[in-house]
């Protein structure tokens, strides 16, 4: 079995209004087939075919007193050897309905999926912010909610 679990232990990536963010600079857990994972670029490459599960947790958070977040898309992306990334899955939050002064400071996105991978294909966790400041990031840890930020991908098959 192929099995990664790997958390942040820093804030980074900070977001910009309408640009993709990815998920670096990770601590791994577990790492099966050594070598798989970049922590610095957050890229996972299968080292086999098959059927994995892709679980994100994506912690964003905004230290400023008054944040005003509007949405957040999450994405897992992939990349087929030779390829380019393209989103495969995505979690979505949206501030828009109602009152757009509701402050918001944090929140946990958890995009998930599964996917067929041949050896060589490679996977990545991204983020996307609209907001009325800059101030977002992605964050490690949310108040006493520590590894806040986490990826675990494992073959099923």
């Amino acid at each position: 079995k192929v099995h990664l679990a790997a958390y942040k232990t820093a804030n980074s990536n900070n977001l910009t209004n309408f640009q993709f963010a990815d998920v670096v600079n990770y601590t791994t857990q577990i790492e099966t087939n050594v070598g798989s994972f970049n922590t610095g670029t957050g890229v996972f490459t299968a080292p086999r075919a098959g059927i994995y599960r892709i679980e994100g947790n994506i912690a964003i958070n905004d230290p400023a007193s008054n944040p005003y977040l509007i949405t957040v898309d999450t994405y897992i992306q992939k990349r087929p050897a030779g390829g380019s990334f393209a989103i495969e899955a995505t979690s979505y939050f949206n501030n828009e309905v109602g009152n757009l002064n509701t402050i918001v400071q944090a929140l946990t996105m958890k995009p998930s999926c599964m996917l067929s991978l041949n050896a060589g294909d490679q996977i990545k966790l991204s983020a996307q912010v609209r907001v009325i400041n800059n101030f977002w990031y992605i964050a490690h840890n949310l108040g006493s909610f520590t590894r806040a930020t986490t990826l675990n991908i494992y073959s099923i098959d």
